[in-house]
């Protein structure tokens, strides 16, 4: 060859290497040469013991080196009681034509040559899926190295395949101000091994192929730069590390690869010029940062999609180039007593999980809007650690007000919103803690006139956000939600855990005219509801409109006509609360975004009459 210097050297690997035969324009006559050694810079040898010792064998039947006679049937003179046809001798090889690896006519009618091509595995290696064809204009190519991680055989790393379009991305030389380079390539052969080479001090294996498992890949083009990737597991990276970002390693990307920018960034700035350039444009709604609990796993049998139980392959954890096995049970730090879990498209909720063992919530499959689904070995599982979630440790009612669960966990340890099951929101305005178990609770309500044990009463803030309460067994998940409003309002009640705005003003007797104000709704399914009562003659949880001197009011947005009040009074309170109507959230679709929003309520006025009165009064001297 006359660029030898390209090709992947054993000398420096110290395994077996390989190079492709590239035919413009014949893909099926491609070829892969497997070699040992690269003499004098342009000889591509195979050099490999064993493998000519293999060949030998393969014609002779003979271990040792000893004179025989070959013929078409195999050595004449041999005590090997070989078969007279070359059928039987050599077998029988069916020429194919028109693909990568196809069989030619010559192996065909001399099998002979197939078995020592099978045997030497120096040109068409049969390893590689190719074979053995003459190459008088062919362009020489090196195939190149890449990672395999092990699981599912390799399905759970990248693997390129025939036809990829595909860059190679030089992260290594990335910066947070500079890109790196990029070449893009089309995958033209790959093969893959699973198992690495089993050293054996007594008895080394015949030939080094790779001390990891591997895939190798050829492309359609030379490639002009360098490219390294990352060490190997057992080369200079501690089992401690766990944080590793590929955006700053020598990487192959599938296209279209989805995956982040390609300049790595060790600090980011949000909202400000950075460097004296322009200030960001636009509005920055929400940013969530969290400390992610549980390092990725995989799933170590399949289960179907009415399982109860999933096992996890513990000694291993997912990172950015694929699974690494540090040495440690990376399940452990999944919570023992429940939490949330994403595999694939699917969200769960487990109760328990042991020794990689975990337990599915009693209704726990298919939660957030997901579907049950058959997850197969390698299934990457995800703990949602910005989704904290408790597990109920009895049942509760639809008008319950406590709800016990297993651990607090990460929960909200004070006050919180809930997802319980699957159709319900609640507010909890207070946590008890005893021991390893926790109840959450928020005020009764009584309806008026009603006390103690009335089988009207109910938690206060059961079925949020236009939500139905409804019953939840032992076992069920209560998962924390996120919200930015509270619906804190209940008609007809006035517990100091309700939400509103409130004015008063208290003046001498005078006569309150009208009460008027604007209000900016974003949503038909969110509205205002006024409430006013005079000098405290009714209570709150009285009837409005109908008991004394307690009035309650409504408009449209925009509306900004007054509502008469004409009522002769010192103290007036006049309380603005939100009404989440049903259908402002969709818990099955999340199409709806009536719960996300807030009115506004702005200029209000109140327009009374009453006797003149001296603010002010200072004596002066004339």
């Amino acid at each position: 060859v006359q660029n030898a210097d390209s090709l992947a050297d054993p000398a420096t690997t110290l395994t077996s290497e390989w190079l492709q035969f590239y035919p413009a324009g014949a893909p099926e006559e491609t070829e892969w040469v497997r070699y040992d050694l690269i003499a004098d810079r342009r000889h591509i040898v195979r050099s490999n013991r064993a493998a000519w010792a293999q060949m030998y064998f393969a014609l002779t039947t003979q271990a040792a080196a000893e004179r025989v006679q070959l013929g078409r049937g195999g050595s004449t003179n041999t005590t090997y009681p070989w078969p007279l046809t070359v059928a039987e001798a050599w077998g029988t090889v069916e020429a194919t034509s028109g693909y990568i690896g196809y069989i030619p006519q010559l192996e065909a009618s001399y099998p002979e040559i197939a078995r020592v091509r099978q045997a030497l595995g120096f040109r068409g290696d049969p390893f590689t899926q190719t074979s053995s064809h003459p190459q008088p204009n062919s362009t020489i190519l090196p195939v190149h190295r890449m990672q395999l991680h092990w699981g599912n055989y390799g399905g759970m790393s990248a693997r390129p395949g025939r036809l990829d379009r595909a860059a190679l991305i030089s992260g290594s030389t990335a910066t947070g101000t500079s890109r790196p380079a990029v070449e893009w390539h089309t995958v033209h052969w790959s093969v893959r091994r699973f198992t690495p080479d089993y050293i054996n001090r007594e008895q080394p294996p015949a030939e080094l192929l790779g001390r990891d498992p591997f895939q190798l890949v050829s492309f359609q083009d030379a490639v002009r730069r360098p490219f390294l990737g990352p060490a190997s597991n057992a080369a200079g990276q501690g089992q401690s590390e766990r944080s590793i970002d590929t955006r700053n390693m020598d990487r192959l990307v599938k296209f279209p690869s989805g995956e982040l920018p390609a300049a790595f960034c060790e600090k980011a700035v949000f909202g400000g010029a950075v460097g004296g350039g322009d200030a960001m444009r636009g509005a920055v709604d929400e940013i969530d940062v969290t400390n992610h609990a549980a390092a990725d796993v995989v799933v170590d049998e399949p289960f179907r999609e009415d399982a109860q139980s999933f096992k996890v392959q513990r000694g291993g954890e997912m990172r950015a180039q694929g699974l690494w096995f540090g040495g440690a049970d990376y399940s452990a730090a999944f919570p023992p007593v429940g939490g949330l879990v994403q595999i694939g498209d699917e969200v769960l909720a487990y109760a328990a999980q042991q020794d990689g063992t975990f337990q599915i919530a009693k209704n726990g499959r298919g939660l957030l809007g997901t579907e049950p689904r058959t997850h197969d070995r390698g299934a990457r599982v995800h703990f949602l650690t910005h989704r904290p979630c408790a597990i109920l440790s009895s049942g509760v009612a639809a008008r319950d007000d406590k709800f016990p669960v297993q651990a607090i966990g990460a929960m909200p340890p004070r006050m919180g919103t809930a997802l319980l099951g699957r159709r319900e929101l609640i507010h909890y305005t207070w946590v008890r803690v005893s021991g390893d178990q926790a109840t959450f609770e928020m005020p009764r309500y009584w309806p008026p006139g009603e006390d103690g044990d009335s089988p009207a009463s109910h938690g206060l803030f059961r079925g949020r956000y236009g939500t139905t309460p409804f019953a939840a067994s032992a076992g069920e998940p209560l998962i924390a939600f996120p919200f930015r409003h509270w619906d804190r309002y209940v008609e007809r009640s006035d517990d100091p855990e309700q939400a509103y705005f409130q004015l008063s003003t208290r003046e001498a007797p005078v006569f309150f005219r009208s009460l008027a104000w604007t209000e900016e709704t974003q949503d038909a399914t969110v509205d205002v509801i006024c409430l006013v009562r005079a000098d405290g003659r009714s209570s709150f949880r009285d009837e409005p409109n109908k008991a004394p001197m307690l009035w309650q009011f409504t408009r449209g947005a925009g509306d900004d006509k007054p509502s008469q009040l004409g009522v002769q009074a010192t103290q007036l309170e006049v309380r603005f609360a939100t009404v989440y109507k049903s259908g402002c959230l969709d818990l099955a679709a999340f199409r709806a975004h009536g719960w996300k929003t807030a009115p506004r309520i702005k200029d209000v006025r109140l327009d009374y009459e009453g006797e003149g009165r001296v603010l002010a009064e200072r004596t002066v001297s004339r």
